[in-house]
Formats: C-alpha cells, structure tokens, sequence
C-alpha cells in the first residue's frame, strides 16, 4: 500500500542529545501512596474508606502489627497508587491480613488500565469472615482471600525498570517555518465573456506539528544518576519517542494495542478532518523493533510515514500506547532514527516525526516530552 502523503506544518530542527544505559531494574519501595520516596515512588496517591471499621487508620499507618476490620456491616479500602517513572507491570502489592505477609502479582490488565494509576481496594468482612484483596481493570479483580477480616497493611514494591530509555536534552532549535504565501494568480477579463476557470488551492494543515534534527549521546553503565561507566556512539540507531506523558511506562509499549482511531478520538480535533489520523497512517504495517528488552512484531501497530526530499516516505514512525485508556498520555509517537539520511528540506537529519497539535484560533498550546533510546 503506498503510504498517505502529509504535509508538514510548523517544522523546528532540533538537536538532540541523550544516554543510554544497559537494561537493569530494581524494587523501589513504597510504604504510603501519598508519600514520596527516594527511589521514585510519587505522593500523590490517595486513600478512602467506606462501611463500618473498627481502627480504620490502622491500615494505612505503616505499623504492621496493628490492624482494621469490619465491625458488622462491611468495610472497604480504596488505595490508589501513581505510577512512577519506568515502573513495570512486575511490581508487587504487598499486603498483610489475619492469614499472612503476601507479596501480589498484579494483573495485566489492572496495570494497562491507566497510563498513571494503580487502583487496588481490600474489604474487610465481620460475617465470614474475610479479607479479600482487589485491582480494578474495570471491574475489580480479585488478587487474594483470606479467613480473617483483620487489614494490617499495604504498600508497593515498584519494580523500576531503567531500560535504555531516557529524557532527551534539546539543546538547540531551528525558527518554525511553515508553508509559504504563494503569489496571487491574475486573469485579465473583459465584460460580455464567460470563463471556465479551475484552482489547485494548497493551504497549511492546523493539525500536526514536525520535528526533524539530529542526535548525538552516548552509553552508559549505571543506575540512577551513579554511572559507573560511558562509551561514545559513533553511529546512532534507535528510536525517538514523543508524548504528552512526563512519564512513560516502556515496558508496556510493547504489549497494549492501538489503532489510528485511537489517537482520532484522543486529540478530538482530528476527528472526521480530512488530515485525522486515520487519513494520515496505515494500520499495521510497522516493523519489527526493540523497546528496551520488548519485541514489538512486525506489521502489529500503526505507522505514519513522511517524505523526504525526493518525496519518498522513507521517514516511519509507529503509533504506540502504554495503557488501554487511550487519552491523550497514554500514547507514544516513535520515530525510527536514520542516521545523516534526507529530510523533506534536502538537509541531513537523524530523524524526522509528526504529532497532533491544534493551530486552530484558541487553541492552547501541547506539550510534548522526548525520550529516546540508542542501540
């Protein structure tokens, strides 16, 4: 199939730099959902509790030989947790009742279900009695059950994945160019004639952005902001990924589907346009890449292919998500990095990308965060 042809509105040229390091991950512990810890774990998690305790805030207090239960009528636990930067689908919830210390796997599903959230809910039960123990992918999914209604505590072992991928340094930007005014075309007429007259009329989309430049960076051996040891790059390969999240879960790039519709419906003003989504990429037709230690299969996601300066869509990028939700934060725009290969201008660049951003008057404007991985 021949890719759509895009036109390109409000180019910048940037330069970008950014380190890789070797895939490592690590358990990042976090005892309260609404305090921050120093290995990554956010503070903007919240608790709620409905029905009947006994010593309801003894389950939340990080002590864990004091407990809550229901004191007749049913009791319920509300924790949600934000995802930290990097946090895996293998983080575990664990959690204490009357029967024992557990450490729980959390569904895929319960993960893939917001892009920044864990939502997770114990009840406590008088009657059985009972501690059953949930994630929420919809519905609520049971985790554990145990024969005591007694919650002593819960806290999550985040497992941080640091894979490859990192914040990319923008450390220059070209003046946006944009389609130029073309000259009026003139007629000269005279009265009494009638003229058969037809106009090619080329006007600037309102509804994607471009980016293309160059990157240069290195690899790293490290954790944290300890590296132990660098290497230069001398010829870079990899991807670029755009997106409005600050922060993106790479481990589940790989994993959650998404389709063109998908970003349609999540920048709203690209629905029913002659430039939607839909008109601009072709579903399933990427091709087989590495997110980190990930496989993403050949011909699984959505691709957007620009031109360079012989009008060849050589330039591809890959439509990808990291949760089910498909807002805006849950996608991920990923540029193929080619290195010193044509732009659409006749320059050398490393990459070349489109996203959904709205020139439309009153408009506010998007903000976008860049990643990017070496190999």
């Amino acid at each position: 199939m021949k890719p759509p042809h895009l036109p390109l509105v409000f180019l910048f040229v940037l330069a970008i730099v950014f380190a890789a390091g070797a895939p490592h991950a690590f358990y990042c512990y976090q005892e309260t959902a609404n305090s921050s810890t120093s290995c990554g774990g956010l503070s903007n998690g919240t608790y709620a509790t409905t029905g009947t305790w006994n010593n309801a805030t003894n389950t939340s207090d990080a002590d864990y030989s004091t407990f809550g239960n229901d004191s007749g009528s049913g009791a319920d636990l509300y924790v949600n947790y934000s995802k930290p930067a990097g946090s895996t689908s293998s983080s575990l919830w664990q959690v204490k009742d009357g029967g024992a210390l557990a450490n729980l796997s959390i569904l895929s599903s319960c993960w893939a279900y917001s892009s920044t959230l864990i939502m997770l809910h114990a009840n406590s039960s008088a009657g059985a009695p009972s501690a059953t123990w949930h994630c929420y992918d919809g519905s609520w999914q049971s985790l554990r059950s145990a024969s005591s209604a007694n919650i002593y505590e819960e806290a999550l072992y985040w497992d941080i994945a640091s894979s490859g991928q990192v914040g990319a340094n923008i450390t220059s930007t070209g003046t946006p160019v944009t389609l130029p005014r073309g000259a009026a075309t003139t007629v000269s007429i005279y009265g009494g004639n009638a003229t058969n007259l037809n106009l090619q009329i080329n006007s600037t989309t309102l509804h994607w952005q471009g980016f293309y430049g160059n990157i240069t960076g290195a690899l790293r051996l490290a954790a944290g902001t300890s590296t132990l040891k660098t290497w230069n790059v001398s010829s870079v390969s990899g991807q670029v990924y755009i997106s409005t999240s600050p922060n993106i879960n790479f481990a589940a790039l790989a994993s959650t589907s998404v389709n063109l519709s998908n970003v349609d419906s999540a920048f709203s003003f690209l629905s029913g346009s002659d430039d939607s989504a839909q008109n601009t990429g072709v579903e399933n037709s990427n091709s087989a890449i590495n997110i980190s230690y990930y496989p993403l299969s050949i011909n699984t996601r959505p691709v957007i292919y620009s031109r360079d300066s012989t009008l060849a869509a050589n330039w591809q990028q890959i439509v990808l998500a990291q949760s089910l939700s498909y807002d805006k934060n849950s996608l991920v725009f990923t540029g193929i990095i080619r290195p010193a290969q044509l732009v659409f201008n006749g320059q050398a660049g490393d990459f070349q990308i489109v996203v959904p951003a709205s020139g439309i008057n009153g408009s506010t404007a998007e903000t976008y965060y860049f990643y990017g991985e070496l190999r």
